[in-house]
């Protein structure tokens, strides 16, 4: 099991259950803030890495080197935070970004978000990643690790795809989803804390994501990544990635 104390939202996927069996260990590994690591060896031989951040995102806290690993770019953005994708770069601008939903009420910050989630779903570019990161796995040459800035919603969408093409019922999807509450919970309530703060509150609601937040027109993407002529590299990639 990965335990990168640095980057606590990295995390192999390897374990969770599918239709057919699981998802072999140390195949597949999730993460955000990848900047932070300095031993990237703790992550063993990797053949990929791809990085579904901005130009100005990468610019401000750009990967480390993996050795023996391709690094590939593919900007998956986010529609309806043009803005805060383009200045995602600290911790103050994770912040404003709470406090701009918190303003907005409740009805219209749910409304933004369930259109972040379709924007990253139905992305070209996001089809463009998974097929990307199916090629790499069913090469066998190591590990293949995605992520962006946070690995929440990007990287959470592209987990949430990628398991239910392994054949993960939504269980299992939402379990992986959610555990990115556990996760960053020690960030989340710094960046409260400072929220309320700035906005000289007493009280925010709490920063919960919600496995609501997972489309249900995600079957859609599904359905034309698997009509694609790329299916064949599906099929291998059960065999590869599935024990």
């Amino acid at each position: 099991m990965l335990n990168i104390t640095e980057c606590p939202n990295l995390r192999d996927l390897g374990g969770i259950r599918t239709k057919n069996g699981m998802v072999k260990p140390m195949r597949l590994i999730r993460s955000g803030a990848l900047w932070r690591i300095s031993n990237t060896a703790a992550l063993g031989q990797l053949s990929a890495v791809f990085d579904m951040r901005s130009e100005n995102e990468r610019s401000f806290h750009p990967d480390p080197a993996f050795p023996g690993a391709d690094y590939i770019h593919i900007q998956v953005s986010e529609s309806g935070r043009r803005k805060f994708t383009q200045s995602k770069r600290t911790f103050e601008d994770k912040v404003d970004d709470i406090l701009a939903g918190y303003y907005r009420g409740k009805q219209s910050a749910s409304e933004r978000m369930r259109e972040v989630y379709r924007s990253i779903v139905f992305s070209e570019n996001t089809a463009v990643c998974i097929r990307g990161i199916i090629r790499a796995a069913n090469a066998e040459r190591g590990a293949v690790l995605f992520h962006c800035a946070t690995g929440k919603d990007r990287t959470g969408v592209v987990a949430a795809l990628l398991l239910r093409l392994l054949g993960a019922d939504d269980a299992a999807i939402y379990a992986d989803y959610m555990r990115t509450n556990e996760t960053l919970e020690h960030e989340l309530a710094q960046a409260y804390s400072l929220a309320m703060a700035k906005a000289g509150m007493t009280k925010l609601p709490p920063a919960m994501y919600s496995a609501s937040s997972l489309p249900a027109h995600a079957g859609s993407r599904l359905r034309s990544i698997r009509s694609t002529p790329h299916s064949a590299l599906r099929l291998n990639m059960l065999r590869v990635l599935q024990a």
